[in-house]
């Protein structure tokens, strides 16, 4: 895996972050601006409905699964790779996954707003995909698109090559798009996801590029596993090595 690391953003200000994330900063600030636009003129009902209009069957299936990039696991399996590479990459996104999970449940919590299929029980029938179960409470924000923008910002922070690219971008965007199209949530649900998952992650960018803590030799090595055969036999050894 090539992961290089991330430029040091301390100290630069906007313009050095914009420098060294223009594709993630012009995306976001677009979505930001279109979802302010819709959320000041266009009622959420609407947007929704728009949304779930659209339907089709080989789009039903396809978002049951593009929705699983915003599923906590990915982040996991993340981390545990990063152990690999140098054990301060599984820490950060460790951290961003932990800090911006609490966020979205914490508020979820507390508004408790009910989702699409609450709102529109009774009143108007939705299109929810075959087999697809529904979730009725805690809507704002959305999980899912918390998780996929931070993944996405931890992306763009260990692939600078990416940096230039929308690619990561328009794959959390896909993904907070699956959760209108499957009816577990508002436009402004995905909206605040995608702010909370990425600023956060970059808030913690900052604080991750100038600690102290994180430019120590254990955070600098990785997790090392070797197989040898002896005697017929297999040992397997795991030890940390500094890394490259």
């Amino acid at each position: 895996m090539n992961v290089t690391k991330a430029s040091q953003l301390t100290g630069g200000g906007v313009s050095a972050f914009y420098a060294a994330y223009p594709a993630f900063t012009i995306s976001v600030l677009l979505l930001m601006l279109a979802g302010g636009a819709l959320m000041l003129f266009v009622p959420q009902s609407e947007q929704f409905l728009f949304v779930n209009q659209l339907h089709h069957p080989i789009a039903d299936a396809a978002f049951q699964y593009i929705t699983y990039g915003g599923d906590g696991l990915l982040m996991v399996l993340l981390a545990a790779v990063l152990l690999f590479v140098r054990f301060k990459y599984a820490v950060y996104a460790t951290a961003c996954f932990i800090v911006t999970g609490l966020l979205a449940q914490g508020i979820k919590r507390t508004l408790g707003f009910p989702r699409p299929a609450k709102v529109f029980e009774g009143v108007y029938d939705i299109h929810i995909p075959p087999d697809h179960a529904v979730h009725f409470h805690n809507s704002f924000p959305s999980g899912h698109t918390t998780t996929a923008f931070a993944m996405m910002a931890v992306l763009y922070y260990f692939f600078p090559n990416q940096r230039n690219s929308p690619f990561l971008f328009v794959m959390a965007l896909l993904v907070g798009y699956s959760r209108i199209y499957l009816a577990q949530h508002f436009p402004q649900d995905v909206f605040a996801g995608a702010l909370i998952g990425s600023s956060t992650t970059f808030l913690l960018l900052w604080w991750f590029d100038s600690s102290r803590l994180f430019k120590a030799d254990w955070a600098n090595r990785r997790l090392h596993v070797s197989i040898a055969k002896c005697e017929g036999a297999s040992a397997v050894s795991v030890r940390t090595n500094p890394a490259d």
